[in-house]
């Protein structure tokens, strides 16, 4: 399955010598796009399916920089919402026996994070490393419930995410008054699941 994302938001930010605080919000557009198979020796079904939804997001931070010369120690707290609904679908291309006709559903996330930063300032570089705390406040993960055509519905079951657990990175970032450029990896340690990640950011200002 692949999903993208286009979102329009607004945001709030405050730059002082050393305090930094921001806020942003944004609705999105989804769209979504799914290929199931199941192929052996005798059975060959290929079902896709196209749907769409909507993003809520929303988040808030501050954070304060010490400095040591080219280092800088910099704590950091944040909050994060991100809701998702999607639409209902029904599958096509696989038959009456394989082909699915899925539920709509809805999921959130709010978090909040408390981080301590540890960063060097190049000419042109500033590379990056932090370890804090993150937890999940409230989460949803949906239920998905379909039935393949003509059949009794089933579900499967979301799951659960709340909790929290520790957090480390590091990111490696360019930027001038105009534009902004990063390449960061982060890693998550929750009671139900560990989390990896790596994200290529990128912003322009006018």
């Amino acid at each position: 399955m692949s999903n993208s994302d286009l979102t329009i938001g607004a945001y709030w930010r405050l730059n002082t010598s050393g305090l930094k605080a921001w806020l942003h919000a944004g609705a999105g557009y989804d769209t979504f796009k799914s290929t199931r198979n199941i192929l052996t020796t005798t059975v060959d079904h290929v079902a896709t399916a196209k749907w769409d939804g909507y993003s809520v997001s929303a988040g808030t931070g501050a954070s304060y920089d010490f400095l040591l010369g080219k280092w800088a120690v910099t704590p950091e707290v944040l909050a994060d919402y991100y809701q998702l609904h999607e639409n209902d679908h029904t599958e096509s291309g696989g038959g009456d026996y394989f082909d699915l006709t899925v539920g709509a559903r809805d999921g959130h996330l709010l978090s909040s994070t408390a981080l301590l930063n540890l960063s060097y300032r190049t000419s042109f570089l500033k590379p990056e490393m932090w370890v804090g705390y993150k937890q999940n406040i409230s989460a949803t993960l949906p239920d998905t419930v379909a039935n393949f055509t003509g059949g009794d519905s089933f579900t499967l079951v979301g799951g659960n995410i709340e909790g929290g657990g520790p957090v480390a990175g590091f990111r490696l970032s360019a930027d001038n008054p105009y534009s902004y450029f990063s390449i960061e990896a982060e890693y998550q340690e929750l009671p139900e699941y560990t989390n990896t990640s790596v994200s290529l950011r990128t912003r322009f200002q006018f």
